[in-house]
């Protein structure tokens, strides 16, 4: 992500677009059929961008408290828990091996 998300809204292709982690437009959707740890993130219906396990260190704070959901809609927790989560699986599997 590279700090994708600033002060004043979301830069994406050149252009910052006039929107903050308190709009209400963005989503944060787990991606159930990536092979890795993908949590999507659009605003509205446009994907801007994704959280995985290579760029999770670059987001800030405020994307951190974001809502997840599944593609059904279910809540599942922030997009910081989920990234506990997956951390903690991944040192049990290193660790059980």
């Amino acid at each position: 992500m590279e700090k994708t998300f600033i002060s004043t809204g979301i830069y994406t292709n050149g252009c910052v677009i006039p929107v903050t982690t308190e709009d209400p437009c963005i989503q944060v959707i787990h991606d159930e059929y990536s092979e890795d740890f993908r949590l999507n993130i659009y605003v509205g219906s446009t994907w801007i961008e994704a959280i995985t396990i290579s760029n999770y260190r670059s987001m800030c704070n405020a994307v951190s408290a974001l809502p997840v959901y599944s593609s059904k809609n279910e809540y599942l927790g922030n997009v910081y828990s989920l990234i506990q989560e997956m951390l903690f699986w991944d040192m049990l599997r290193i660790h059980a091996a």
